[in-house]
C-alpha cells in the first residue's frame, strides 16, 4: 500500500504544485474514497481495494483525457489498462466503475445522507433551470440523467449541467437547448434519474420524479393583436404585465396594411391599457383608420417596450392582427 501511495503522489504532484489539484475524501475511515478534481473536473478516484473484493492494497483510476502529466503522451485506450499499479480507463468504463464503487461500498446505502433538492426554478432568461441543493455538491459526469418537460411535450435533456464551484456551491444550472428555451407563462418540470449526482460529502443524489419548475423569466411574450370595431386602434396582449411605453415607443412599432404593397406607417400612440395591465394599446391617426376588408400585420423593432419586471420585448415580426372592424 505504501508503493502505490507513493505512486499516487508522484503521479499528481505536478497538478498540486500547480494548485490546481483539488482532493475531496468522504466516507468512513475504513473505506475511505479520494476524488482528484483538476480544475472542475473528475479525473481520478483512488479506493481501498478490502472494500470491494477482501484485498488491503489501494487502486487508483484515471481518465484517459485526463491532463495528468504522467500519462500526456500515453496512447488512448478504450477501456482499462494498467500502468505502474495504476490504471487508465475511458471515459464510459471510469463512470461506470465509479458508480459501482459507491454501491458496492454503501453510498447508496445511505450511511452518508443524501442532498435534497431545496428548490427549482428558471432563471430570468429562461436560459437556465437552477436546482438547489441542500449540501454543497460536486461536478455531475452526465447530462443524459436529467430531463425536462416543455409544456407537456416530448422529454430532452439538458446541452450541459454546470456548477461553478464544485465541492462549495449547492446549485446546478442546467442550460438548454437553444430551440427549447423556456418563455414566460411555459409549464415546466425536471426529473432525475439517480447516478453520478453527487454530493461534496460523497452522499448520492436519490432519483425524484418529474416535479414543477418555478418561472423567474421576465422577458414578455407576445399572445395577440387585435383592432376595435371603429378601426381606430389596436390593443396587443402580452403573457405579463407591461410597463408604461418608452418615448420611442410609437416609431418602435410598423403597421403593414394590405401587403408589402399597401400601406405602411407607424401608430400615432402606444399606452397602457385602462383595465388591463398586460394589454398595450396602439393608437391610429385620423384619416389612417382601418376598414373591415383590411389585412393587417404588425412589426416591432426596439427597446422601448418592456415588462413591469424590466424585461425586453423581443422584436416581432409580421405579426397577424385579428380584424374586428365592423364598417367597410
Amino acid at each position: 500500500m505504501v508503493n502505490t501511495v507513493k505512486k499516487t503522489i508522484q503521479l499528481l504532484k505536478f497538478a498540486w504544485r500547480a494548485n490546481r489539484l483539488n482532493v475531496v475524501e468522504f466516507g468512513n475511515k475504513d473505506t475511505p474514497i479520494r476524488l482528484y478534481f483538476v480544475r472542475d473536473d473528475l479525473v481520478a478516484f483512488q479506493f481501498p481495494l478490502e472494500a470491494v473484493n477482501g484485498t488491503v492494497e489501494e487502486s487508483l483510476y484515471i481518465l484517459n483525457n485526463a491532463n495528468l502529466e504522467h500519462h500526456k503522451k500515453r496512447r488512448a485506450v478504450t477501456s482499462i489498462e494498467e500502468i505502474d499499479d495504476t490504471y487508465v480507463v475511458d471515459k464510459k468504463t471510469f463512470e461506470a466503475m465509479f458508480q459501482m464503487l459507491s454501491a458496492r461500498i454503501g453510498l447508496a446505502s445511505g450511511f452518508i445522507a443524501a442532498p435534497t433538492v431545496s428548490s427549482r426554478e428558471t432563471d430570468t432568461t429562461g436560459e437556465n433551470i437552477i436546482i438547489t441543493f441542500s449540501k454543497a455538491m460536486l461536478q455531475p459526469f452526465s447530462t443524459s440523467e436529467f430531463s425536462i418537460t416543455l409544456n407537456g411535450g416530448t422529454p430532452f435533456h439538458p446541452v450541459a449541467v454546470e456548477i461553478q464551484n464544485p465541492g462549495t456551491d449547492t446549485k446546478y444550472s442546467l442550460k438548454l437547448p437553444t430551440l427549447l428555451q423556456i418563455k414566460n407563462g411555459d409549464t415546466v418540470t425536471v426529473a432525475y434519474t439517480r447516478g453520478s449526482v453527487l454530493a461534496a460529502d460523497g452522499g448520492v443524489l436519490a432519483s425524484f420524479a418529474a416535479s414543477p419548475v418555478v418561472d423567474n423569466t421576465i422577458v414578455p411574450e407576445y399572445v395577440n393583436a387585435v383592432t376595435d370595431v371603429d378601426g381606430t386602434s389596436i390593443e396587443i396582449e402580452f403573457s405579463m404585465a407591461m410597463d408604461t411605453p418608452g418615448v420611442d415607443a410609437a416609431t418602435d412599432f410598423t403597421i403593414l396594411v394590405n401587403g408589402d404593397d399597401g400601406t405602411e406607417f407607424s401608430p400615432e400612440t402606444v399606452t397602457n391599457h385602462s383595465t388591463d395591465t398586460k394589454i398595450l394599446v396602439l393608437g391610429i391617426e385620423t384619416g389612417k383608420e382601418f376598414v373591415s376588408t383590411d389585412e393587417i400585420l404588425l412589426n416591432y423593432v426596439g427597446e422601448s417596450i418592456k415588462s413591469t419586471k424590466n424585461g425586453k420585448l423581443k422584436d416581432l415580426i409580421r405579426k397577424e392582427v385579428e380584424n374586428n372592424v365592423t364598417t367597410t
